[in-house]
Order: structure tokens, then sequence, then C-alpha cells
């Protein structure tokens, strides 16, 4: 592939190039070894100015849909992308699973559509033009809609947002959170990102867990993951202790909602609760998990400015045999574009009623 590339360059436009360097790192499947192309430094010299589409797409079993967008495109929330610059959307899906390194089928589901949203990736592979607006084709309610695109600066988000009134609140601010549900016998654990909080580090909060746990009352904890796309894992361990320990007790069980988003460091947590907790997972299989290529560092190419990450280590918190990319969940429980869009959590209800077993 690279003396490929080395050939071809005198008649490749920069997205043409960059999206050749895109396809050398994505056939590694590295996870954390990836052309990004645009720059995480304000400011940075880039020989291509990035931009992306201003609305936020999201996989589900029934089609690519928009979850999120810009102001100026808020009406698209709830409709399916059918095609983006003429090319139908899978086709563009199709280009995007070369040009993307996943270790997962789950993993390329959260990121795949993202990358889609690059406007030079779409103009490398001739979906769109240059300096200009990328035309979108959406469905809802079997009419289709047709929308001039204009690029914004910045990606809109990563996770999938949570509901609210108009559909497009984001996650919560506070990285994690604890509370009761129901009756007190059942607590539930959020667990965003796997970070400290402006008021809270992550191992006081895990000494809080362990002391709400020893409560007689409490019989199960719901553990929900899935929009924790990773961190430091060297924060997490207070955590682990406090649900291990809880679930060591008679009759305590713990459960673990799970999906594509959970990735890197929430990859590891997810292989150590795995380890040390026997929870019961409920959701979708988890992006990755704890025997991956990770702690990756930045390597910025000199001619065009291009970024790129490769992977430093490799991690192996499950035994030296497992070569799952994913933990898949003894529950698989897919969420729907209807059940997102009407506000239902088929997941969370399902680990509820579970809750409330007599053990």
């Amino acid at each position: 592939m690279v003396d490929r590339l080395r050939e071809d360059i005198p008649r490749l436009s920069d997205e043409q190039i960059y999206v050749a360097l895109s396809n050398i790192l994505g056939s590694l499947h590295q996870s954390h070894t990836m052309m990004w192309g645009f720059s995480f430094e304000p400011g940075a010299r880039q020989r291509i100015a990035f931009s992306f589409l201003p609305v936020q797409p999201y996989a589900f079993g029934d089609g690519l849909y928009v979850v999120a967008a810009e102001p100026a495109y808020q009406s698209l929330i709830g409709t399916r992308i059918t095609a983006i610059g003429g090319m139908a959307v899978g086709r563009v899906m199709s280009r995007m699973r070369e040009a993307t390194s996943f270790g997962s089928e789950a993993e390329f589901a959260w990121t795949g559509p993202l990358r889609a949203m690059s406007v030079p990736l779409l103009v490398g592979i001739g979906a769109a033009e240059r300096g200009k607006p990328v035309m979108g084709m959406f469905e809802q309610n079997g009419r289709s809609i047709r929308v001039s695109l204009q690029p914004t600066a910045a990606m809109l988000g990563q996770k999938l947002p949570r509901r609210g009134a108009k559909g497009n609140a984001g996650a919560q601010d506070a990285p994690f959170e604890l509370s009761p549900a129901g009756d007190g016998s059942t607590m539930i654990v959020r667990f965003d990102q796997v970070q400290d909080s402006d008021e809270e580090t992550l191992s006081a909060f895990g000494a809080r867990v362990g002391a709400a746990l020893v409560n007689e009352k409490v019989r199960s904890v719901i553990v929900d993951l899935r929009i924790n796309n990773g961190g430091n894992s060297f924060l997490y361990p207070d955590l682990i202790r406090a649900l291990g320990a809880f679930s060591t007790r008679p009759g305590r069980q713990v459960y673990a909602l799970i999906g594509r988003n959970v990735y890197s460091a929430a990859g590891n947590f997810a292989t150590d609760l795995e380890r040390f907790a026997n929870p019961i997972f409920i959701g979708e299989p988890t992006g990755n998990m704890g025997n991956q290529f990770g702690d990756e560092g930045a390597v910025v190419l000199p001619w065009s400015g291009l970024h790129a990450t490769v992977a430093s280590v490799k991690w192996q918190l499950s035994d030296p045999w497992d070569t799952r990319g994913s933990i898949v969940p003894q529950i698989p429980v897919e969420m729907s574009a209807v059940d997102y869009f009407a506000g239902r959590d088929p997941a969370m209800e399902i680990a509820q009623r579970l809750s409330l077993i007599k053990r």
C-alpha cells in the first residue's frame, strides 16, 4: 500500500493522499493507531482545511440517523441519512471502513459514522467537492428531504446524546454519578468517563460507592458504561474494588450496561469488572476490551501537518489467550431508532426488572 501510494502521489489531490494514508493505518486494525488528519492543537498549520458536517450520526439497526445537529439544522434530528454528496450512505460507509482503524465491528459501528462527517475524507472519496457545501439526502416518515449542509470547523459530538426535550441534550457534565432506584434496593452507577471530576476524584467516588453498597438493603447495582470512551485506567481501581466486594456477598448482583462507545480505558474497566465482579452484561458489544493496543502518542507529518496517533502499549488485562475484540453481553439489547427518539431505554428497563428478582 505504501509503495502504491508513492507511485500515485503526483496525480492525487491532498484529500486523496489523506484517504490513502488513512487506509494504510486502517489496515492495521489497532484502534488507537489512526490517521485522524485534523490536529488536536488549535492553530496548527495544515495543508488541508479540515471541516465537518453540521450533524451527528448514529447507526441504529434500521439505518444511519441524525441524533444531534447545529442550530440551523435542528429539523434534521430524527431523520435517516440516505446519501451524502450524491453517494449512497452504504457506499460512503464502505469507504469509511477502509479509512478507519478499528479493532471490532462494534467499534466501527461507533467510529465509522463519525468519520463519515469529515469533509476532507468525503472529498477524498469523491462524495464532496473542496470548498463547497455538501448535499445530504434524508428520509422521514417516507418523505425524502434534500439539504445543503454547510460544513463547520469542529465535529459536533462523539457520544450518543441523552434524550432531552428536543432530542439533542448531551451527556451530563459530571463524569460519574451514584443514585438509588425504586425502593432503594438497587443503586445505579453512571460512569461516563474514566477521569476525575472537578468536585471529586474517581478514587473518592469509588470509596463512596463502596460505602453505599455496604447497606444491607442494597441487593443490586447497575453500572451504566454505555457512553464511556475512556480516560486514565489508573484512576478506577477503587471503583472496581467496591463493585467486586459487593459481588462477593450472598444474594448480590452487579449488572453492567455496555455498548459500542465503551472504549480504551472504559474497555479496560469492563474487562476488570468481568474478572472481579462477575457482572451480567446487558446491551451491545463493547467497542474494545482489556486486551488492546492503547496509550497512543501523536505523530504530525512535517509537510502536510496531518495528525496521526500510534499506540504505544499492548494492554493484557484478560488472559493471554483471550482474542476477543469486544465483550459480548449475556443479554443482547439493541437500541432501535424508534426507542431512542421516543425516549425509551430498553437495556436499563431490563436491568431494573432483573434487579427486582429476589435471590
